[in-house]
């Protein structure tokens, strides 16, 4: 039985997948964000007490969506953590804060909230998000920043920009707006068509790998220029190469190396309805009916029904872990070998895992691009 239950575990919670916006770049499945099968009331508390048992163990809680806010749960949620002292965070696009929601933080304030803009510029911003929402984002920033200086408990403000054709021109500005609204750090990410929206608008979002590396050399540039102690850049995207040659391109001190995949290691994600997956990507697998992914669609791998150190010891969950912790060792990605973006891409173990034989699933998101270039 291959156990990996001694380590401090990071959840991403997907309490729904309710969202008030429709974005180009949303990997969700259209079939789930237009649904969404949440969770009912006592089903919420199952799951809360599951969490309680694991309470010690439990570095970090994300409260992710859809939009968190949009779940009718949300406020008894934020007040379990912050009663039994789980330490949670919010990822949220920023645009239901509402009072009530405010005041809720200020009382249980989190470890964290990551707010979603992808644009430094109400033009930019609609373009990737569809609608004008760029100052109400803004203004809700601001807001955590009050907050925050108004509590003896300090959280950490972060902005995660997804980058794509549309605003790839924005790193200059949005970096410097970013530090002008006390973020402490933004988060530059790929754009990743999995599924949904992000593999609808693929072409007109997917940057190819040359405009890729143009733009990890504006992002170190930024760093190099405007991160402080207090104020950070990271593209976590990077491969372990990349980031060396940029970190001495820019004289920048090099000392957080790529440690590789952490899914079901120390990392899992978490649907509305308490299905435990290997990690957020993992949810393109998920079928709406189903609480599995590994096979018998009879058995349900759902904190409704097993603790957490249940799940683990699962045949099914059990397995997969042995087989992805040997991919890691062997770095056995057979496509991933072929492919000239491996220089600047970290491949995905789980996603090559989860397909299953003859299944038409794209494991990476330049695939597409690869087999109409013909560069693998």
């Amino acid at each position: 039985m291959y156990r990996v239950i001694n380590y401090r575990k990071s959840f991403i919670w997907n309490i729904t997948y309710k969202c008030n916006l429709s974005c180009v770049h949303c990997y969700l499945k259209n079939e789930l964000r237009n649904n969404p099968d949440d969770a009912s009331s006592e089903e919420i508390e199952i799951i809360l007490s599951k969490f309680y048992l694991i309470r010690d163990q439990i570095k970090e809680l994300n409260l992710s969506g859809g939009e968190p806010l949009m779940s009718t749960h949300f406020e008894k949620v934020v007040r379990f953590f912050g009663e039994t002292k789980i330490p949670y965070t919010i990822n949220t696009n920023g645009l239901c804060w509402s009072d009530r929601y405010l005041k809720l933080i200020e009382n249980y304030p989190p470890m964290g909230i990551t707010v979603s803009l992808d644009g430094s510029s109400p033009e930019s911003y609609l373009s990737m998000r569809g609608i004008d929402g760029f100052t109400k984002v803004i203004e809700t920033i601001r807001k955590f920043n009050i907050i925050r200086n108004n509590i003896d408990r300090y959280f950490y403000i972060d902005i995660i920009f997804v980058l794509t054709k549309l605003n790839k021109d924005d790193i200059n500005s949005l970096c410097i707006l970013a530090r002008n609204e006390n973020i402490d750090t933004l988060i530059i990410s790929r754009f990743t068509a999995i599924t949904g929206n992000a593999w609808i608008n693929r072409e007109k979002l997917l940057l190819p790998i040359n405009e890729l590396i143009k733009c990890a050399d504006k992002i170190y540039e930024c760093k190099s220029k405007l991160e402080s102690k207090n104020f950070h850049i990271v593209a976590p995207w990077l491969t372990q190469r990349y980031q060396i040659y940029f970190h001495r391109k820019y004289k920048l001190p090099y000392s957080t190396p790529y440690i590789g995949c952490l899914a079901v290691t120390s990392e899992f994600s978490i649907t509305p309805k308490g299905n435990v997956l290997p990690c957020f990507n993992a949810v393109q697998f998920l079928k709406p009916e189903h609480g599995n992914i590994f096979g018998d669609d009879d058995v349900r791998i759902s904190l409704l029904h097993y603790t957490f150190h249940e799940i683990l010891e699962l045949e099914y969950f059990s397995n997969f872990a042995r087989k992805l912790h040997r991919s890691r060792k062997e770095i056995d990605y057979d496509i991933c070998r072929k492919c000239s973006f491996c220089d600047i891409c970290n491949p995905c173990p789980t996603m090559r895992l989860l397909k299953k034989e003859n299944e038409t699933v794209d494991i990476c998101y330049h695939f597409d691009r690869m087999i109409k270039e013909r560069i693998i």
